[in-house]
Order: C-alpha cells, then sequence, then structure tokens
C-alpha cells in the first residue's frame, strides 16, 4: 500500500519535462492530487488568451486513489479533467489592466468554437497493491503518463466535429427526455393540485426534485351528495364531466354505449356503477401520485446515468469490417460468375 501523497504522485512521473504541470495535492482525499496541461493548437477549441498571451482556460486533471473502493488486491483509481479558468477560479470580473485577466476578444472569438466537454473515468484504472503498479481493468500493466494522456486525448476528442458527435448526441437525448419528463411531471402536478384539490409535500427540495414527494392529502371542501353518496366537489364535477363527454359522442355517433343502454333499465345497477365510478375517480388522484413519484426517479435516472462518449470505437471497426467483407465477398461472386460465363461462351464457340 502507499504510504504518502507523494508516492502515489510519483507513479505519474510529473516533471519539469512533462507536459502535466503544476501538480497540487487535494486536501479532501487521502492519497489524490490535480495537475493541468495546456490545449494543443491542433484541436478546433481555442481558449481565452490572458493580457500576457497566455492561454487562460486549460485542462484540470483529478486524480484520486479511492480506497473506499478497495479489494485485497486492486484499488480504484478515479480520475476527472474539465476546462478551467485560471482567473474566474479567484476572480469574477475582467480587468484588463492586469496580464492575467482574458481579454474580452478573446473571450468572444473562444465563445464560437466548441469547448471540450468534462469527463470522469470511475472504473477503467487501479492501483495493485500486490505488485505496487497501476493496471486497467484486465490487470493488464498502464503507466500513469498513459491515464493522463488517455483522459486528456478523450477530452479533446470530444471538441471534434465527428469524434465528439456521439456525446453531443446522446447528451441532447438526455436533455430532451428531462425536458419531456419535466412537463409531464409539471401537469400531473397540475392535475392532482386544480382538478383534484390536493396537497402534496416533499421531505425537502431535494428530494422533491430526485426522489418525489413525501404524501398526498386530498382536501374534501363541501362534500357532495349524489344518489345517497358523499362525494368531493371535484369528484362531482369530474364524473359529471365523463356523462356529457360521452353523451355529446354517442349523440354525435362517435361511439356507441350498447353497455350503457343495457343497464339503463334497472336503477340498481344505475346505481352501483355511479358509486363504483364515483370511488375510482376518488382513489385516481393516488394512483396519479404514484406516477408522478415514478416518473420523478425516472428523471433522477436519467440526470445521472453515465453517458459512453466513445462507444463507436468498440463498434464501429466490427461494422466497417462486416462492410468490407461483404463487399470482397460481392466482387468475388461477381468475378467468378464473369469467369463462369467467359468459359461457357469459349466452350460453345469451340465445341470438342
Amino acid at each position: 500500500m502507499l504510504k504518502s501523497k507523494e508516492a502515489f504522485l510519483k507513479l505519474f512521473k510529473i516533471n519539469s519535462r512533462s507536459k502535466y504541470y503544476d501538480p497540487i495535492f487535494l486536501s479532501d482525499t487521502e492519497f489524490g492530487f490535480s495537475v493541468k496541461r495546456k490545449y494543443p493548437k491542433q484541436i478546433s477549441y481555442r481558449p481565452p488568451l490572458k493580457g500576457s498571451g497566455e492561454p487562460d482556460v486549460v485542462a484540470v486533471l483529478w486524480v484520486v486513489l479511492d480506497t473506499k473502493n478497495a479489494s485485497d488486491e486492486k484499488i480504484l483509481v478515479t480520475v476527472r479533467i474539465a476546462p478551467v479558468s485560471l482567473w474566474t477560479t479567484k476572480r469574477l470580473d475582467l480587468d484588463e489592466r492586469n496580464l492575467e485577466s482574458p481579454t474580452k476578444e478573446s473571450i468572444e472569438a473562444s465563445n464560437k468554437t466548441r469547448k471540450p466537454e468534462s469527463l470522469f473515468y470511475g472504473e477503467e484504472f487501479f492501483y495493485n497493491i500486490k505488485t505496487k503498479i497501476l493496471v486497467d481493468p484486465k490487470n493488464k500493466p498502464i503507466s500513469g503518463v498513459e491515464i493522463l494522456d488517455k483522459a486528456f486525448k478523450e477530452h479533446c476528442e470530444t471538441a471534434h466535429r465527428l469524434k465528439g458527435a456521439e456525446l453531443r448526441i446522446k447528451q441532447s437525448l438526455r436533455k430532451t427526455l428531462d425536458f419531456v419528463l419535466t412537463i409531464f411531471i409539471n401537469t400531473i402536478k397540475q392535475i392532482l393540485k386544480k382538478i383534484f384539490g390536493c396537497e402534496i409535500t416533499a421531505e425537502d427540495t431535494i428530494s422533491e426534485y430526485y426522489k418525489g414527494y413525501q404524501s398526498i392529502k386530498t382536501q374534501q371542501i363541501n362534500p357532495i351528495e349524489i344518489l345517497g353518496y358523499k362525494a368531493a366537489k371535484s369528484t362531482i364535477v369530474i364524473f359529471s364531466t365523463l356523462v356529457v363527454i360521452f353523451s355529446v359522442l354517442a349523440y354525435l355517433e362517435i361511439i356507441k354505449l350498447n353497455y350503457l343502454e343495457y343497464i339503463s333499465d334497472d336503477n340498481t345497477l344505475i346505481l352501483a356503477h355511479v358509486i363504483f365510478t364515483l370511488t375510482a375517480i376518488e382513489y385516481l388522484p393516488r394512483l396519479i401520485f404514484i406516477l408522478l413519484n415514478q416518473l420523478i426517479k425516472f428523471r433522477a435516472s436519467i440526470t445521472f446515468i453515465k453517458i459512453n462518449p466513445f462507444s463507436y470505437k468498440k463498434w464501429l471497426p466490427i461494422f466497417i469490417k462486416i462492410i468490407v467483407l461483404a463487399i470482397a465477398i460481392l466482387l468475388i461472386e461477381k468475378y467468378n460468375n464473369s469467369i463462369i460465363g467467359m468459359i461457357s461462351i469459349t466452350r460453345i464457340e469451340n465445341p470438342t
């Protein structure tokens, strides 16, 4: 087991000749540090420039030995990388007189380019306790520099028009789904409050967004009696609305109410169906309440779902190989048919 943060940092060989610089030990973890690296000019992203001409936004990598997720053989090494402004980490307002402050013109120019996305690696790298080296999930040795380079390379690829397309598409889908779910959730909340007169409460604001509501209370103010059955005003209104809607549809011959015609001659059946419908309407808010919480939990799972931004690296080469193989088979088959056709013509022209 490593004895110090310095020993953990040595595994990554950060020195004056390294592309990574300014290592800082993290105070909130036993083994962890952060390092910086400037973005290369080859990528599409152009960071804002300081008054001195140096880039203000650099890639920062946070590397942590997660001792909480340790086995007898391996300890998880997590890596997070994100673009960070060196100026805004200290101040909010620009200062054109300070050479460390980014210029307004360079910020505007930078905003026109695609910034790399933040990435998190939580299951790709480990520290082998027995061999005292860094390894991948298959227990193959991997150097600290290779870990940093992999994270930095893929971080830069997220700004690429094609290589970063998968991540942008998945993020757009997640945002769209979150937006649609939020509309459904807000609509259901309004239905419970406005139509059914229910009061829903949550443990706190965070639970309201991620876990759902804790309780539902139906306010039965001035209940109305119908056919000897007392029900909330909202229940009677909903029941009457349904009766009117079905009556209009039947009158316009859009639907047929054969079943209702069947029970209409028996007052006992009519009363039983009215009471059953009113009871079902009164229990409907609880069913809607359950649906509401399930939608909230589903939205939370979508929010925290891990996105693999480079899954195409696994399936695309296989797909290309299949396409190439299929084309080769078609060409061989066509070539063979051509040869067979030529042989047949030769035999016809020169019979033995």
